[in-house]
């Protein structure tokens, strides 16, 4: 942490999640949706259904990830580690185009989320001929690129999908002269409403007359798609972590078990929200996060900890602003436990006691950290490489000969474990981030990590 608090940490490996019927799911459950479940599904692009879609002003990319729309964070930032990893933008600008990030159509359901990006090309005016698939669920993405003309989609009959994204790009100069709404029905209809104005007169003297319209109806086939292939060639398919858990629905407020310590602002990202949600609730299933959750509910019920996601692998604590960051790189249920337990530190002491003692909480908070970990799904052997390498990481795996799972230090090393901490763990931190945190000698060292007996004092060894 720098005088406020930050460290890093690593994404969890993949799990294969959707197969054949992902692509089906993915429009089917958002378009051709029961009139039970219609009040569910999130439509942002669509305005009331008596009044058509108008997008006239296109915007114009900087870069293959500038986008404006909030909504999007999570999103960008797991495909930029894709980037990272496999440099696939490149030839998929040149095979499809650049993304229209601040024109997407969204589909979303309790359990999962749909986004259709257009791909814009110079040599494609006023029309949308491919598009990008992302599907989102139980924190997993996975992205598919598809073309007007693929097989996939002439035999599904859904040429209609690239019709509207040309629309919600270029508005009613779209090349085919399209116009959307929706449809009231029982069922998420999309109708497609064609337009010509008919003149009259001679060839050079023509008067505008009257305009003639023919509108089309559209929904989803329920038998669409068996086949797609979420890992073609030529890069922009596969799958990646995005973070937490589903990432569908509306997001959550106060009196769920991330409202009830975060403060959630009226205009936050609905999908980091509930990304949130997912890692508190995995929080709460061990009983170190349990207990840790329970008693800072209760510390912070007047004053809920505001949350911020950045960019990159950092976490942080601010306790002038009481703001905890999350970086979208690294969201994981064991870094956000990190920055809870040093919430809590603070609220154990006076502010005063704890800057002069931070590499004495930094200890503790990491040693709560790694307890938790090594109990969890995100114990991988990626992350145990991890430990394995970092020297400060490796100090804290080392107390577990010292202290066990409750806090208490094994009565046979007392004689030399305050030596032990001051010269290997302490330095092991220094090397790596923390040279300048207060360090305090402890004046019981029996007593290194009260706060983790406080949040074990009900938990077996």
């Amino acid at each position: 942490m720098n005088t406020k608090g930050s460290r890093q940490h690593s994404p969890t490996p993949p799990k294969q999640k959707w197969q054949n019927i992902c692509l089906a799911l993915c429009i089917l459950l958002g378009i051709l949706a029961s009139c039970e479940t219609e009040e569910s599904f999130y439509q942002p692009r669509f305005p009331a259904n008596d009044v058509p879609l108008t997008r006239q002003a296109l915007f114009k990319p900087e870069n293959f990830f500038a986008y404006t729309d909030s909504t999007l964070k999570a999103v960008i930032s797991a495909l930029r580690r894709v980037e990272e990893e496999k440099h696939f933008t490149a030839p998929f600008l040149l095979k499809y185009g650049i993304p229209l990030w601040n024109f997407t159509y969204q589909l979303t359901e309790e359990e999962e989320t749909c986004i259709f990006v257009p791909l814009y090309r110079l040599d494609k005016p006023h029309c949308i001929d491919a598009i990008w698939l992302l599907h989102i669920k139980d924190g997993w993405m996975k992205f598919l690129p598809l073309k007007r003309d693929d097989e996939l989609i002439r035999e599904s009959d859904q040429v209609f999908i690239f019709d509207l994204l040309s629309y919600l790009v270029f508005g009613e100069e779209n090349a085919q002269g399209l116009t959307f709404k929706p449809h009231a029905q029982t069922r998420s209809v999309i109708t497609v409403t064609q337009c010509w104005d008919v003149y009259t007169g001679p060839k050079d003297q023509l008067e505008y007359s009257y305009t003639n319209c023919v509108s089309h109806s559209y929904w989803v086939d329920d038998a669409l798609i068996n086949n797609s292939n979420w890992n073609s060639e030529g890069g922009g398919s596969g799958d990646v972590w995005i973070g937490g858990g589903s990432s569908g629905g509306s997001g959550s407020s106060s009196g769920t078990p991330a409202g009830n310590i975060f403060k959630k602002e009226a205009d936050q990202d609905s999908l980091l929200w509930v990304i949130t949600e997912n890692m508190t609730a995995r929080i709460m299933e061990d009983c170190l996060g349990g207990d840790l959750y329970s008693q800072l509910k209760e510390k912070v019920k007047n004053n809920k900890i505001n949350l911020e996601f950045d960019f990159g692998k950092g976490y942080s604590y601010n306790w002038e602003e009481h703001t905890l960051h999350i970086g979208l790189e690294e969201l994981e249920a064991n870094n956000l436990l990190h920055e809870m337990f040093h919430v809590f530190q603070t609220t154990q002491e006076p502010i005063s006691s704890f800057k002069s003692s931070m590499m004495n909480r930094e200890i503790e908070a990491h040693y709560a950290q790694y307890l938790f970990l090594q109990r969890s799904a995100e114990w991988t052997d990626k992350k145990q490489d991890k430990y394995a390498k970092s020297q400060r990481l490796r100090a804290t795996t080392s107390l577990t000969k010292y202290v066990n799972q409750q806090g208490h230090v094994t009565t046979s090393f007392l004689d030399i474990f305050e030596t032990y901490i001051s010269n290997n763990v302490v330095n092991a931190f220094r090397q790596e981030g923390y040279d300048n945190y207060p360090f305090k000698e402890y004046s019981d060292i029996t007593n290194i990590f009260p706060n983790i007996k406080l949040t074990t004092k009900n938990c077996d060894e």
